[in-house]
């Protein structure tokens, strides 16, 4: 039931790809440094792997999940921010290692919207936007990305458009199947 209506919420979001004002997001807007080679992640999880991933239409009232810190993060629309401790279990952390190295997504390089991936004056934009920005750590490095559903429009001519999508639905939807964040209140109103 879950899944059916995420996937629902996806199908509604996806016909605005190509209409509205986009925002974008930005690579130094965000503290965290971002390295500079490409290495391919161990098969065993570095002891100090976590990921912090944010997904947002406000980007004052973002969902994180957030394995640095342990905490959670959910956008409640008109009632602004709920919060939680959590302590994320080791399987929690080996899956997320698990879509992190499987995806590839450890070798983009730049940010995965319609800004950076057009080509010429072929950009989308949808209003309201869904964005995501993804940060993680690995063997004391730390990575990130950023990008929008806008990525959509490009998934079947840009691979990395694709890995880094389908890594955000999938953790997006893990992140609301956690009993932490369904625990949080339920949100109020919609962004329109």
């Amino acid at each position: 039931m879950k899944k059916a209506a995420f996937v629902l919420l996806l199908a509604f979001l996806l016909p605005f790809a190509a209409c509205g004002k986009a925002e974008t997001v930005s690579a130094s807007s965000e503290k965290e440094p971002l390295s500079e080679d490409s290495p391919v992640l161990p098969e065993e999880m570095p002891e100090d792997f976590a990921v912090r991933f944010l997904d947002w239409i406000d980007p004052e009232q973002a969902n994180v999940l957030d394995t640095f810190d342990g905490r959670i993060q959910k956008d409640l629309v008109e009632d602004g921010l709920a919060e939680a401790s959590f302590t994320p279990s080791n399987a929690l952390r080996l899956e997320l290692y698990q879509l992190v190295r499987e995806s590839g997504i450890v070798s983009i390089r730049r940010a995965m919207t319609s800004h950076v991936l057009a080509t010429g004056d072929e950009r989308v934009e949808c209003e309201p936007l869904w964005c995501f920005r993804v940060i993680f750590r690995a063997d004391g490095k730390t990575y990130r990305i950023d990008g929008d559903l806008t990525a959509e429009h490009y998934r079947k001519t840009d691979p990395d458009a694709d890995r880094f999508l389908a890594f955000c639905l999938q953790v997006s939807e893990l992140l609301r199947d956690l009993p932490e964040f369904r625990a949080l209140p339920e949100p109020r109103g919609a962004y329109e």
